[in-house]
């Protein structure tokens, strides 16, 4: 089976034959980023996107998580906080099931 990163290399390849010219200017708001895209065709269009605010808040585990490891923390090893977590449903801020290792960021960070 081929991964999908197999075709990375040709998909930039079809991209760069069919896109002449890409700007990136601010938006309305500060939280927006204006992208213009130029084919090769001639057209052009703007698209608007979100702009990426820190990327270190964007991966911060939910408030939720970092209080209970404050609150449960001197009690519990990583291990059990780790498997509370992932019972409950949560996710470290990269989306990932937490580990023994997670807990241990987010308690040094704490």
């Amino acid at each position: 089976m081929v991964s999908a990163d197999h075709h990375r290399p040709g998909r930039k390849r079809l991209l760069r034959t069919l896109i002449a010219d890409i700007t990136i200017r601010p938006g309305a708001a500060p939280d927006t980023v204006r992208i213009g895209v130029c084919w090769r065709s001639g057209a052009c269009e703007e698209l608007t996107a979100e702009r990426v605010s820190n990327i270190c808040a964007a991966r911060r585990s939910a408030s939720e998580v970092v209080e209970m490891v404050h609150r449960l923390g001197p009690a519990t090893d990583n291990a059990t906080l780790a498997q509370q977590f992932d019972a409950a449903g949560y996710r470290t801020g990269t989306g990932r099931i937490f580990g023994a290792g997670s807990v241990r960021l987010i308690r040094r960070g704490a």
